[in-house]
C-alpha cells in the first residue's frame, strides 16, 4: 500500500485587522459601481481580479459595460453588465437576454429570478457585517442566491462605493476582497521550521513534517482497498488543529476514513498564521491517496 499526500491550499478564516485605511470605511456611492479600479479577490478556488472597461459593447440593441475577470493562472473571462434606471443587469449568453442581478428597489425581502429561472435572489440584510482575515466590513447589502437545481445557497455581500466584497457558501467563507492597503501575511509553521530562511523553504519544511507525522502514525486497516480522501482541518489562532473533517472521498473504506481522521486530530500544535501582527485561523486541505 502506497500512501500519497498532496497539500492543496490554505485559506485565511479569521478577523484580524481593522482600520479606515484598509477596510473601505469611508467609501460612498452605489452598490454596483462601474469604476475603473482593479479589485483583487481571494477565493478558495484561487485569486482573481476584475475591472470594468468604460468602452461599451452593443448587444441586442442595448449597450453593456465589459467586466474583465483575470484569474491567477492567466485565464481571462469577460462578462457584460448594464445599469438600467438603477437596476443592474448582466447579459446571459444561454438565454441571449439580460438578467437582473441587482434591483433598483433595495429593500429587505425583495425577491427576483434569473432569466433562465435557475436562480432565485433575495435581499436578506441592509446592514450586514462580513469578517475577513483583514477587515470587519460593515453596513453591507447581503443577497442570498439560491440555486434551484442543487438547492445550494450562496450569500453575496456588497458595499456602497466598492461593489462586491465577499461571498459565503452555505454560510461559510468562500471569497473576499483584498483591503485597500497592504498587509503582510505569514503562513502557519511547524515547530522546528521557524528558523529556516525563506517563505518557500519554511513551507516545504512544514509540509515535510506533516507528511512524516502522517506516515509514521497512520495505520491502514484495509490495505487492499484503494481510493482517495480529501480532509479539511482548521489551525486556530493558537496553532492547535481543530475541526478535522472529510470533504470528499472516493473508493475508500469507512475504516480508512476513520483512521485518517484519528491521525490528523493528533497533529502537533503549530506556530499560527499571521495577518499583520494578529494571529488568524486557516483552513488547510490534505488529500490522501491509497494506491
Amino acid at each position: 500500500m502506497k500512501l500519497t499526500i498532496i497539500f492543496l491550499s490554505t485559506f485565511l478564516l479569521s478577523l484580524t485587522i481593522h482600520g479606515q485605511s484598509l477596510c473601505y470605511e469611508i467609501s460612498k456611492g452605489e452598490y454596483w459601481p462601474f469604476d475603473s479600479k482593479v479589485k483583487n479577490i481571494y477565493s478558495l478556488n484561487g485569486e482573481y481580479s476584475f475591472i470594468y472597461i468604460k468602452d461599451s459593447v452593443e448587444i441586442n440593441n442595448q449597450f453593456y459595460v465589459t467586466r474583465v475577470k483575470k484569474h491567477k493562472n492567466g485565464k481571462i473571462v469577460k462578462s457584460y453588465f448594464r445599469n438600467e434606471n438603477g437596476s443592474i443587469y448582466y447579459y446571459d449568453e444561454k438565454t441571449n437576454s439580460k438578467s437582473l442581478i441587482l434591483p433598483s428597489n433595495i429593500k429587505k425581502g425583495e425577491k427576483w429570478e434569473s432569466a433562465d429561472k435557475k436562480w432565485e435572489y433575495k435581499i436578506t440584510d441592509l446592514d450586514a457585517t462580513l469578517e475577513t482575515p483583514y477587515c470587519e466590513l460593515k453596513n453591507l447589502l447581503e443577497i442570498e442566491n439560491l440555486n434551484k437545481e442543487s438547492k445550494k445557497r450562496y450569500q453575496s455581500f456588497y458595499k456602497k462605493g466598492v461593489g462586491f466584497v465577499g461571498l459565503n457558501v452555505e454560510g461559510k467563507p468562500f471569497s473576499f476582497i483584498e483591503p485597500n492597503g497592504k498587509v503582510e501575511q505569514k503562513d502557519f509553521i511547524a515547530f522546528g521550521c521557524e528558523n529556516v530562511k525563506g517563505d518557500k523553504q519554511r513551507k516545504a519544511c512544514t509540509n515535510k513534517k506533516i507528511i512524516d507525522f502522517i506516515k509514521n502514525n497512520f495505520k491502514n486497516p484495509t490495505p487492499d482497498i484503494h481510493g482517495k480522501v480529501l480532509y479539511e482541518i482548521i489551525i486556530d489562532t493558537t496553532g492547535k488543529v481543530t475541526n478535522v473533517k472529510v470533504k470528499e472521498s472516493e473508493g475508500v473504506s469507512k475504516q480508512q476514513i476513520k483512521s485518517g481522521l484519528k491521525t490528523l486530530k493528533k497533529l502537533p500544535r503549530f506556530i499560527p498564521a499571521y495577518s499583520g501582527d494578529k494571529p488568524v485561523r486557516v483552513l488547510f486541505s490534505i488529500p490522501l491517496t491509497f494506491s
